[in-house]
């Protein structure tokens, strides 16, 4: 017995002696003093024999005890399995089940990639034996009830959004292994162990299950439209040597008939036995007798030595006009014999006219055009009429067209002589459903070689450097991304717009007030872009006190109204050490909350999300990098940087150098962009006149009238 519990059952005998005297002393007479002692007896009895029958408590296997004392408050002692004292109303004992118990807990929650995924979780727990008294007084005795759902849902949100959906799948161990880990970490707070934890549910949504299997079907689509265009590419080197060897024959057979006449006798008595050959095949009853005209035998015109020899030759330049009319007359079932008969056009949807330039596509839809002179306007209609006068009849036939040379491999941006686009011409006259067939047709196109670019760098991901280096080199570039324009202007020089991004961070920079050349006068950055870039930065930082990251400093113009709209703190990225260097000698580096990392942002960025850097807003505006660049930034960083409700742009000269290039390129990085889980809202800038802008740059990379400012938030 404790010295505590051994001075309470003194104190209690005290108590009844003193009862017990009250009992045999209240009353003068013998009489009632005898009565009252019996009664004194008959409760003392009473009172030991409560005492004796609660005086015992038992604690059971796999269970424990400790003990409420009215005097004392919870005790300290810890009882084991067996039969143990307690004192009657003073003491109470608490029993607790210390075996392990299991409970499943399922929780919904979101991945890195934003989808829901609904996980259920197996705890198997049980207090800690001698944590018990402490345990009591915090929790009580459903202290799993109170605490194991709100931690394993916590444990499991946190952990879940470190990973995408697929990874969830392929990863399971490693995300077992974290939750499993880190839950333990947490209940060890409570004094609750667990024993084991495991994931024994795993559904992603519907939405999400639907899109897997989209996912895999455009990946076999990709994997089939490969072996097409192999399978082409095989065809073409055939019809090629096919070719080279019907121009050897000829040339041979025109030096042999250049040497003797009686190669053309040769000839004539072979084209005589093949016909003979064939009526004597046909098994016809009636005969039929044949001169020297029916048996071919003057299939050439009689040749002297003074007769000039002219080989029989396929006139191509009129299979080309032939194709070209059916197209600007909308002659489908003409165009598609003609088309699929042209065994010397192999690829016959593209033939373009030697003057003209025009290819099908262009014909069909310049044949909707009234009869006006033709001009390079980049596209815009030279009417205020969305239809400008167009025969509504000869538009249905020329969509129909359209769409007929676009399922037969018609290129939607080939050039004509004039340097227009079939999309050009119908946004020129007006034709807009034309337009739209043709953007259309180029974001298919787009998102096939994007596609087919991952394709390709998955199956050559264990080829040598080298390969992987021309590969890179060339890769597709997107037009704003490299800051360039594929056609010069008057006061420009052409050349050839690639420039890759290794390049330009080794390059001399030209910096002035007004602009960033590189070393071939590519425009890196100009003054012309302030009031885009002013819009960007108050539409991103909308309050003061903001967190903010600028993806490439150039000239400073955004990283300037960032700075007027007070951020808290302002971090910038910037590859090129000549511009780190003038940002320096400009004071950058001094100025409150400005956090300058020099480097490309695929090395930087990274170590900001391992330290676990966020921000509010975030703009990316970079030189010379691919649109691959730019879909991996938004898809695999800005995950990881964005608060929550923060919100992150980008400068969007995509195809800036050509209208219908803009519009694809728009849809082109909407999609994506709703891929990665973002929502995106394009507000219109209308941008002033250029013309007197590009005096001593290698090419315009701007030639739109609209600039169309994006805003992208995560989706809700």
């Amino acid at each position: 017995m404790s010295q505590n519990q051994r001075e309470a059952w003194e104190r209690l005998q005290v108590m009844l002696s003193k009862r017990k005297a009250g009992f045999g002393g209240g009353f003068p007479s013998g009489g009632g003093r005898g009565g009252m002692g019996l009664v004194g007896t008959l409760v003392l009895a009473g009172i030991g024999t409560y005492v004796a029958s609660n005086a015992l408590f038992n604690v059971d296997g796999g269970h424990r005890a400790i003990k409420y004392s009215r005097l004392g408050g919870v005790q300290k002692e810890i009882y084991n399995e067996g039969t143990h004292f307690q004192i009657p109303w003073f003491e109470t004992p608490i029993i607790y089940d210390v075996r392990a118990k299991p409970r499943n807990i399922p929780s919904l929650t979101g991945t890195k990639d934003l989808q829901m995924v609904n996980i259920t979780c197996r705890v198997l727990s049980r207090p800690r034996v001698d944590a018990l008294p402490q345990i009591y007084r915090t929790l009580g005795q459903d202290f799993d009830e109170r605490v194991l759902p709100s931690i394993v849902n916590e444990v499991l949100k946190s952990v879940v959004a470190q990973f995408n959906a697929s990874q969830l799948i392929t990863q399971r161990e490693n995300v077992a292994r974290l939750v499993r880990d880190n839950l333990a970490r947490r209940a060890a707070r409570f004094n609750i162990a667990l024993d084991d934890v495991s994931l024994t549910h795993l559904t992603f949504s519907p939405e999400f299950t639907a899109a897997v299997e989209a996912k895999q079907v455009a990946q076999q689509d990709a994997q089939r439209a490969a072996f097409m265009v192999d399978k082409a590419r095989q065809e073409k080197q055939a019809f090629i040597v096919r070719a080279q060897g019907e121009a050897r024959s000829a040339e041979l057979i025109g030096d042999a008939i250049k040497k003797s006449k009686s190669y053309i006798e040769l000839r004539k008595i072979e084209n005589a036995r093949h016909i003979a050959q064939i009526l004597h095949e046909s098994g016809g009853k009636n005969k039929l007798y044949l001169d020297s005209q029916g048996l071919g035998l003057n299939t050439m015109p009689e040749v002297t030595d003074d007769t000039p020899v002219h080989l029989t030759e396929v006139d191509v330049d009129l299979d080309v006009q032939e194709i070209l009319l059916a197209a600007s007359q909308h002659d489908q079932s003409k165009l598609r014999r003609l088309l699929r008969t042209q065994s010397m056009l192999p690829d016959a949807a593209n033939v373009k006219d030697t003057e003209s330039g025009f290819s099908p596509l262009h014909a069909a839809i310049a044949a909707c055009e009234p009869d006006t002179e033709t001009v390079d306007t980049n596209g815009a209609s030279t009417s205020d009429s969305n239809t400008n006068g167009l025969d509504a009849e000869t538009v249905k036939s020329a969509v129909e067209t359209v769409k007929f040379l676009l399922q037969e491999g018609a290129i939607w941006n080939d050039l004509d002589a004039n340097n227009e686009t079939p999309g050009c011409i119908a946004r020129r006259i007006g034709a807009l459903e034309l337009y739209e067939l043709i953007v259309d047709a180029g974001v298919r196109a787009e998102l096939l070689l994007n596609r087919l670019d991952a394709y390709e760098e998955l199956a050559d991901h264990d080829g040598d450097e080298e390969e992987e280096g021309e590969a890179e080199a060339e890769a597709e570039t997107a037009p704003e991304l490299v800051d360039a324009s594929a056609q010069p202007t008057t006061t420009t020089t052409p050349a050839n717009p690639e420039v890759s991004n290794s390049q330009y961070l080794e390059s001399r920079l030209n910096i002035q007030n007004d602009r960033i050349l590189d070393a071939d006068q590519n425009g890196v950055m100009m003054r012309w872009e302030s009031d885009i870039m002013r819009k960007s930065a108050t539409a991103l930082l909308p309050t003061p006190g903001l967190k903010v990251l600028n993806i490439g400093h150039g000239m400073g113009i955004v990283d300037e109204f960032f700075q007027e709209q007070g951020p808290a703190v302002h971090h910038i990225v910037e590859a090129h050490e000549e511009v780190v260097a003038e940002m320096k000698r400009r004071g950058w580096d001094t100025k409150p909350g400005v956090v300058i990392h020099q480097g490309r942002w695929q090395d930087i960025l990274p170590g900001l999300v391992a330290a676990g850097e966020t921000f509010d807003a975030i703009y990316y505006d970079t030189f010379a990098e691919s649109y691959g660049d730019f879909r991996d930034f938004f898809s695999e960083q800005v995950i990881g940087l964005l608060e929550q409700e923060g919100r992150w742009g980008f400068f969007n000269g995509m195809g800036a150098d050509r209208q219908i290039s803009y519009d694809v390129y728009q849809k082109v990085a909407e999609m994506d962009l709703f891929e990665a889980g973002f929502d995106v809202q394009w507000e219109e800038i209308a941008v002033p006149k250029l013309e007197g802008e590009w005096e001593g740059v290698r090419r315009a990379y701007w030639v739109v009238d609209d600039y169309r400012l994006p805003l992208c938030k995560f989706m809700d």
